[in-house]
């Protein structure tokens, strides 16, 4: 039989962890919701690379001087996607500032989520030794919901780590790509195929963070049934 400190504790740990997945469903949906309007940026500019004929720039501008500099490159840019997407090509500038911050975040993301994803994994490890005592016959009924739980965030941190790797890539992919307005209009072809892999493989990844979050939304009701047996047999 259990004793009441144990089964203090593992209400404790139904009632916290129970409202901390409910923040991180909500989390995981936001960020696949951004991780795909980033991925359509890319893919949006990509088109105009692969697709569009509209020709480059000729005569005699100095896109150097201060006064040109933030003339459009029109054979780069999709124009009446620029409000949507932010992302603008210059004559006289390189790499745009939002290719630039884009690469940052997803870098940084990249680490943070492989990080957190063998951080839940050992945490998970731990709660299946943990949770074993509820194959008690007075606790038996909260196996089941429970070990639900463990199960769900175990492929969390499995889907975490690969969350992670994806972004990684979708960074190299970027890095593969001159942005500079000249290297670009050399080989148009192969930097619109790079630009948009990486929006497919930023697509991916997004698909990922949420089928992980709808799968946590559904711990919500195992939670629940849980924290009730337990509550029982506290005698309360």
């Amino acid at each position: 039989m259990s004793s009441k400190l144990d089964l203090d504790v593992l209400y404790n740990i139904a009632s916290v962890h129970r409202e901390h997945e409910r923040f991180y469903t909500m989390t995981q949906m936001a960020t696949a919701a951004e991780l795909s309007r980033e991925a359509n940026k890319l893919k949006v500019v990509a088109d105009v690379w692969l697709e569009d004929q509209v020709p480059a720039p000729t005569g005699a501008v100095d896109w150097s001087d201060p006064r040109y500099q933030a003339a459009g490159c029109l054979d780069l840019n999709p124009v009446r996607a620029i409000a949507g997407i932010g992302i603008l090509f210059m004559e006289g500038e390189g790499e745009p500032s939002e290719i630039r911050t884009l690469k940052l975040r997803l870098r940084g993301m990249a680490m943070g989520m492989q990080g957190v994803g063998q951080w839940l994994a050992d945490k998970m490890d731990a709660a299946w030794e943990r949770e074993s005592v509820l194959l008690d016959p007075e606790l038996i009924d909260a196996a089941w919901p429970r070990f639900q739980t463990i199960v769900t965030n175990w492929r969390g941190s499995r889907k975490t780590l690969l969350v992670g790797k994806l972004l990684a890539l979708v960074v190299d992919c970027l890095d593969k790509i001159d942005f500079t307005p000249a290297a670009i209009r050399r080989d148009k072809a192969t930097a619109g195929r790079h630009l948009r892999t990486a929006g497919w493989v930023l697509d991916m990844a997004s698909r990922v963070v949420a089928e992980s979050g709808a799968s946590l939304a559904d711990n919500d009701a195992h939670w629940t049934e849980y924290r009730a047996v337990i509550r029982r047999a506290q005698g309360k």
